[in-house]
């Protein structure tokens, strides 16, 4: 969950785990004060559908990527964690457009990413960042070669969820064309 501005606001991305993401937001001027009331952004049936770790970047300045962790079916410790994503040409938006945002299609998971050497450590990709070349409140991206942060886990780790060992991993973005 980050606070992520705009020229004049900042708002803040967050969900209940049913779910649901809110948003809410206050003035850069009168930030971190005057948050408004949380109101729904997406909501899903299927609460693994839109889980957690939501984080909004601006892709240039007409366009933002929204990134939501989610739980998919698989064998991994704690469900098979990806991220689904979504654009939109404003923060205030009414509707967020599914960019990669299916288990099958995801900005990142199992079904999308390669491993050094072929050495599959992880079926998981989960809370991570967007590493920026700039660090300010826009949560301003390059739309090419992006590199993501993130936690995985062995798909054979055993024990209870909050004693996993979850290590770092670094993906970087391939084969995209149009950059």
């Amino acid at each position: 969950m980050w606070v992520v501005c705009d020229e004049a606001n900042c708002h803040l991305f967050s969900h209940d785990d049913n779910g649901r993401l809110y948003r809410s937001q206050t003035t850069v001027a009168q930030f971190p004060a005057g948050m408004s009331e949380p109101v729904i952004t997406l909501s899903e049936p299927n609460k693994n559908d839109l889980f957690e770790a939501a984080t909004v970047y601006r892709v240039d300045n007409s366009t933002y990527l929204l990134l939501v962790e989610c739980i998919g079916q698989g064998d991994s410790p704690g469900g098979l964690r990806y991220f689904r994503s979504w654009t939109s040409s404003s923060l205030e938006a009414d509707e967020w457009k599914p960019l990669a945002a299916t288990q099958q299609n995801p900005f990142m998971g199992e079904a999308n990413v390669e491993f050094a050497n072929g050495n599959r450590w992880s079926d998981s990709i989960s809370h991570g960042e967007l590493i920026r070349s700039q660090v300010d409140q826009t949560l301003s991206i390059k739309p090419c070669g992006m590199r993501f942060l993130y936690q995985g886990i062995d798909p054979q780790a055993t024990g209870s969820y909050n004693a996993l060992p979850w290590n770092l991993g670094l993906l970087t973005q391939t084969g995209n064309t149009t950059c």
